[in-house]
């Protein structure tokens, strides 16, 4: 375990680790603030306080699709740390395969379900080259 000695206190950093992931959980599956501070014996404004620490970014639910993209893991990389919910992207040679393997029937089926995935985020961060962008 890892402990930490405060003035006279010891405090355990593993058990603090477990608290605030409980904390977190609970709060995610959908629980008030009040009623997270209610079941563990904890002030509200802790846990306003702890999301605060954490937070990324407010607001909408955000989704991105690009192709071609040549430096995809980089922009995966990005969207991931900026808490993009869902991104589709693919690189010129995944996009050629994904085309070559599929029929049309298949291709339409397919950007239909994406389409429908898509509709339900706030906003949609569009990439494309002025080639292909036909918006």
């Amino acid at each position: 375990m890892n402990f930490i000695r405060i003035g006279d206190k010891v405090i355990s950093r593993k058990k603090i680790d477990k608290e605030i992931d409980e904390i977190i959980k609970l709060r995610a599956l959908g629980l008030s603030q009040s009623d997270v501070g209610e079941k563990m014996n904890i002030e509200r404004t802790f846990i306003s306080r702890l999301e605060g620490l954490g937070e990324i970014r407010k607001g909408q639910s955000i989704a991105a699709v690009g192709f071609p993209i040549k430096n995809k893991q980089e922009v995966e990389k990005v969207l991931r740390e900026y808490g993009v919910e869902y991104s589709f992207l693919m690189s010129e040679e995944e996009r050629n395969n994904f085309v070559n393997q599929s029929n049309g029937q298949q291709l339409i089926n397919y950007l239909m379900e994406l389409i429908n995935k898509f509709r339900g985020f706030d906003t949609v961060i569009v990439m494309a080259s002025d080639y292909r962008n036909i918006l």
